[in-house]
């Protein structure tokens, strides 16, 4: 009798195995793969954990591990030994046992601490609260917030992209109430660093904790 987890583990080796994605190559290069009918999501392959293996035709026995990708075109790490043509076909396979694939996509569903200032005298009006702006590790993310002031004011997010800064206002621009708690959303996306204003100053940050949230939203 098959036990649950030895189905499991057989399952995930039988993935593994599996072409992720076949095809016929209509030019080669000396790093690049070209497949004029693909229309791939751009890096797609670019995971470190995938490698595409010659399968049929010029080339047959060759696999290289996979750099980047556009909608059509793969490049390699290394360079081929013989450049594939039209006549060579090609399989797309996970290089990492499928548990690794697994856990290295589940992490980017945990939350990441990014920030966390306790009872701390708030800087000037409107200037960075953080010492330091903050980035997400995973892109696309969300950043949740957790604040809670000791005077009323209104908190803002200085978000920064390609040098250009810009101020989003939370709680519709409504003061927050003295010592009241608050949770806030936002979406953030690779390029984006972050920091906080608020409006007023004078009192004391209880507490403002920032956590990003993969999939959680």
């Amino acid at each position: 009798m098959v036990q649950g987890g030895d189905q499991n583990a057989r399952l995930l080796n039988q993935a593994v195995e599996t072409a992720l994605d076949t095809g016929t190559a209509s030019a080669g290069g000396a790093l690049t793969l070209t497949d004029a009918q693909k229309d791939w999501p751009v890096n797609i392959w670019s995971l470190g954990l995938t490698e595409v293996e010659i399968i049929e035709g010029t080339g047959w026995g060759q696999h290289r591990l996979i750099a980047s990708n556009t909608a059509t075109v793969i490049t390699v790490t290394t360079g081929w030994t013989t450049v594939p043509d039209a006549t060579s076909r090609y399989a797309i396979r996970l290089l990492a046992p499928a548990s690794v694939v697994v856990e290295s996509t589940l992490a980017k569903f945990l939350p990441v601490s990014k920030a966390l200032v306790f009872n701390t005298a708030e800087p000037a009006a409107d200037a960075d609260i953080l010492g330091a702006a903050i980035a997400p590790t995973n892109s696309p993310s969300w950043f949740r917030v957790y604040a809670c002031f000791s005077n009323a004011g209104i908190l803002r997010i200085r978000r920064t992209r390609a040098g250009v800064t810009i101020s989003e206002n939370l709680y519709e621009a409504a003061a927050l109430v003295a010592a009241a708690s608050y949770m806030f959303s936002f979406p953030v996306l690779a390029g984006d660093t972050i920091n906080f204003w608020y409006s007023v100053t004078g009192g004391t940050i209880l507490a403002l904790r920032v956590l990003e949230i993969g999939a959680a939203e």
